[in-house]
């Protein structure tokens, strides 16, 4: 299973009411346009291999890209929402290692939150 359904999954589990959809690499066409919703794209950052021992790599730490789209009228807090989301993700095995400021989708106007989570994999 590859980090990015790994991930999907664990989210999925939270059941966070405050997400609508998750979506994985892109998101479709038909759902770009979409500004009423709360969504999550995770795609792939960067795969490091680590832990080098008898001529190979036993670990590979995996960085995955989240972006949160949030609808234009969000009905929660989301610094609040932000925050149990990277605590809940830190259970899990995933650690924030980076948290961009909100900026504005220019096409869409929706405020859209970037992170970056790492997690390892033994080999």
């Amino acid at each position: 299973m590859s980090a990015t359904d790994k991930l999907k999954k664990y989210i999925k589990s939270l059941n966070y009411s405050e997400i609508d959809t998750i979506y994985q690499n892109l998101i479709p066409a038909e759902a770009q346009d979409i500004t009423d919703k709360n969504e999550i794209l995770i795609t792939e950052a960067i795969m490091k291999n680590n832990d080098y021992g008898d001529n190979t790599f036993n670990s590979i730490t995996q960085t995955l890209e989240v972006q949160i789209f949030y609808s234009l009228r969000p009905e929660y807090d989301t610094e609040d929402f932000e925050i149990k989301f990277m605590k809940d993700l830190e259970k899990g095995g995933y650690t924030a290692t980076r948290s961009d400021p909100h900026i504005t989708d220019p096409d869409t106007y929706q405020t859209v939150k970037l992170f970056y989570f790492e997690t390892v994999r033994y080999v």
